[in-house]
């Protein structure tokens, strides 16, 4: 039998020796097509792209000569798919660029998509390095809350924290210790030991932290040393989330002495240590103990048990997780599929919703960052923005403690809310009562995360939607399908589409995307942005667009054309002399020459039909150019009513006053003398007869320099009241929504109910994919990297077999090899 076993250990030996050999085989032969490759793509985008993309110029960010020399190509996917992107648009290299045939065009993007899309992940193992980092504020507040079983949120003194590209504040790259942050910890570790363990306990609160931290107490039959042993050693296993060593352990116990010999009672001597304890970089950080070498290795059950809490509970492990840490057993499938399910249902899971998902979606800005003037709009409540805030948080929570698919993010038929939102955004008066409660919805316009009131908000412009703002929400946030930066020719809305009262968003928008450079960002942003329209700034249905009702411009520009239809040919030319000659400002000249002349109705259907909004409004402008406005007539009789009221001497005393010419004065006091002398029914007719345009004006502006002015002031009253009185439809213009949608592949679709079909037919994998992605990103606490996609695709393929659930989700981030590897730094 022994030669036997010898034998099979041979060919055992031997068949692994052939396995690694053909790994190493297709390894090279992986790298050496890669290689051949990028030789190819190397003169393409030399010929083409490097005069504006190498290292020197870079321009809008893009070094296409350091990627390419980067392997694996793989490790900056991000920019290789927008290249990708802008070569089959058309989009680059520029016009006036050297332009690469059909066939080279089509060649670079082939070789690129080969590359990435056939990169073989079985060629890597790399679990990635997890980085020092400190607790996050949020992090620190619910460790001391579990240290010392006492809320205090020492923390709500510390600076904000900053988020890194990954959009979490648990982001290592931002969490590092400032010295101006050490000071606070000092502060705050003397105030949580002062605050937690008073010298006489006076709530339930200060005997349940001392009945935490001293867990004996000295007696006859326990000395004080000994009792102090215990204690700190209990702490610093708590508060290190690891067993202490033996020199640790004595370094406190010889402060303890120190104090104690000081003078100090047992209970100060204890926490004098204590305070010592919470500002070690021991407490501060998250540091894993680690191995030598450049291997990957497993971390051990104690660091498996602070990754598990800090990403679950944002918090320190409780004795539980602690007891099967010290057993060596955690790490067991079994054993952490039950911790797994213990903790999500325990309520500080609720972080999974009020940190991770406000964190990625958005929503946590709500009542910050995004608020309403409680002035202006005075139904934008603390509450309901606190209630908004909930509804996101509890859905999300509900998904994920209910095991329910990934994909009901987005079509899930219910919400929460209580009678205040509900009333105000949801406009239902059928829930009563402050507390949030689950709310079946029977519109397939409502439902799922997209159409949240708190995600609405977040993606608005304080009382205005921007479809442009939430199209790339849902791209970027909820598919993790970014759009490429805009170019630096694209540009923002023209000030005179902008400002044109009369158009929709989406007509302006349309004027502007029109441009190839904007074009192939917005055919995919516009389409989901203006799905999402029927719903306003905070997320209420409307049907309409509310456009302010101001004189019409095609009106205005009529009354003036008709104006000038009453000069001579000499006037006419006299007036336009002193107009800028812009090429703009003469076609406009031409074509106005020419409107002189047509028929009234050849007129009006001129400036009512053939002339659109923007045309409107540079003839107007020109108009304006050219002083072409009339006296306001009504302020004009205002002005001199006030000019009959005053009696001679004051009359004489402001004319005096009057900085002009004597001979000009004494034709002004003519002329004023002449209307004071007018019967009351005679001065309107006089005025407006006697007086030409330009002579109208004139005797406003004197009338002002007397002092007489003052009629928008006096009437704002007046007008306010008259537009209360009016009906309120009545100040605005109705337009009907537009939520009609197609997207670059032609694909239509309408409305809220119509984007989350979509984006369940079209955009699944991207969702789950995103959403997987983002969990990773948390758990983990650093941005992912190209070689964490076999993890990834290892956890979407068990989601595929379990019909996309989150507790499978959950499961695969802290089952996977990154989360439970880690390599040191090379």
């Amino acid at each position: 039998m022994l030669w036997k076993t010898k034998s099979i250990d041979k060919y055992k030996l031997i068949i692994w020796f052939i396995f690694l050999f053909l790994v190493q085989v297709k390894f090279a032969q992986g790298i050496a097509a890669e290689n051949d490759a990028k030789e190819q793509l190397n003169l393409h985008l030399e010929k083409f792209c490097f005069r504006c993309h190498d290292t020197n110029e870079a321009y809008a960010g893009l070094d296409l000569e350091s990627l390419i020399t980067d392997q694996p190509l793989i490790r900056n996917r991000i920019q290789w798919d927008h290249v990708i992107e802008r070569l089959t648009l058309n989009d680059m290299p520029p016009e006036g660029e050297l332009q690469p045939t059909q066939t080279e065009r089509t060649r670079i993007v082939e070789v690129l998509s080969q590359v990435l899309n056939q990169f073989d992940y079985s060629t890597i193992q790399n679990p990635g390095f997890e980085p020092i980092r400190r607790l996050t504020n949020l992090e620190y507040n619910n460790t001391i809350r579990d240290l010392f079983g006492i809320d205090l949120k020492p923390a709500a003194r510390f600076p904000s924290e900053l988020t890194g590209i990954s959009s979490f504040e648990n982001s290592a790259n931002t969490l590092f210790l400032q010295p101006a942050l050490m000071e606070r910890y000092i502060s705050a570790a003397d105030r949580v030991v002062d605050l937690a363990l008073p010298q006489s306990p006076k709530s339930v609160d200060h005997h349940r932290a001392r009945k935490q931290i001293f867990i004996v107490e000295p007696s006859s039959n326990i000395s004080k040393k000994k009792a102090a042993g215990q204690i700190l050693n209990h702490f610093l296993l708590r508060s290190y989330r690891r067993p202490p060593s033996t020199e640790e352990l004595n370094r406190v116990k010889h402060q303890f002495d120190q104090a104690s010999q000081s003078g100090q009672s047992f209970d100060e001597a204890i926490k004098q240590v204590l305070r010592s304890v919470l500002i070690s970089p021991k407490f501060l950080l998250r540091i894993e103990v680690g191995q030598k070498g450049i291997d990957a290795y497993q971390i051990n059950d104690w660091e498996l048990a602070t990754r598990l809490s800090y990403f679950l509970w944002s918090s320190m492990p409780d004795d539980e997780l602690f007891d099967v840490a010290a057993e060596g057993i955690l790490s067991q499938p079994k054993v952490l599929k039950s911790q797994i399910e213990r903790m999500l249902s325990d309520r500080k899971a609720d972080t999974l919703g009020d940190v991770f998902a406000a964190q990625w979606l958005g929503f946590r800005f709500i009542g910050s960052r995004v608020r309403l003037d409680p002035i202006e709009v005075p139904w934008c409540t603390d509450s309901l923005m606190d209630a908004m805030r909930a509804e996101s948080t509890m859905f999300f929570l509900s998904l994920l403690r209910s095991n329910r698919p990934i994909g009901e993010l987005v079509t899930a038929d219910y919400t929460f809310m209580n009678e205040e939102l509900a009333g105000v955004i949801y406009r239902r008066n059928d829930i009563k009562g402050k507390h949030m409660r689950r709310v079946k919805l029977n519109n397939p316009s409502r439902g799922g995360i997209l159409t949240h009131p708190s995600l609405m908000a977040v993606t608005s412009n304080y009382t205005e939607t921007s479809p442009i703002k939430r199209g790339n929400w849902i791209l970027e946030t909820v598919l993790g399908k970014p759009v490429p930066p805009p170019p630096p020719n694209a540009g923002a809305l023209k000030e005179e589409i902008a400002e044109n009262s009369d158009l929709t968003f989406r007509e302006k928008l349309q004027l502007h995307s029109s441009k190839p450079s904007c074009r192939s960002c917005h055919s995919k942003i516009d389409p989901l942005g203006f799905s999402l329209e029927n719903l306003d700034f905070f997320g209420r249905w409307r049907d309409n667009y509310r456009l302010h009702v101001f004189e019409s411009d095609a009106e205005e520009l009529l009354e003036k054309i008709y104006e000038l239809r009453n000069l001579d040919g000499l006037e006419f030319e006299k007036l336009i002399n002193n107009l800028e000659k812009t090429e703009e400002n003469i076609e406009i000249l031409k074509r106005l020459r020419w409107i002189r002349h047509l028929t009234e109705d050849e007129l009006e259907k001129e400036v009512f039909e053939n002339l659109d909004p923007l045309e409107r409004e540079e003839f107007l402008e020109v108009f304006w150019h050219l002083g072409y406005d009339e006296p306001d007539k009504e302020e004009l009789l205002y002005l001199i009513f006030k000019l009959r009221q005053i009696d001679d001497i004051e009359m004489k005393k402001r004319i005096e006053n009057l900085e002009v010419d004597p001979a000009e004065k004494d034709e002004i006091v003519k002329g004023l003398h002449w209307v004071r002398m007018l019967d009351d029914d005679e001065v309107e007719d006089e005025i407006f007869e006697v007086l030409d345009r330009e002579e109208q004006k004139e005797v406003s502006e004197i009338l002002w320099e007397l002092g007489l002015g003052g009629y928008k002031e006096e009437n704002e009253e007046r007008e306010k009241s008259e537009v209360q009185e009016e009906n309120e439809v009545d100040s605005f213009d109705l337009k009907p929504i537009d939520t009609h949608a197609v997207l670059p592949d032609g694909t239509t679709f309408h409305g809220p109910s119509g984007l989350k079909q979509i984006l369940i037919e079209k955009y699944h994998d991207d969702l789950v994919h995103q959403t997987v992605s983002k969990m990773m990103i948390y758990a983990l606490g650093r941005q992912l990297e190209y070689y964490d996609e076999p993890a990834i695709h290892r956890i979407k393929e068990e989601l595929k077999a379990d019909d996309f659930r989150f507790h499978t989700l959950l499961r695969g981030v802290i089952s996977s090899y990154p989360f439970q590897y880690k390599k040191n730094p090379q």
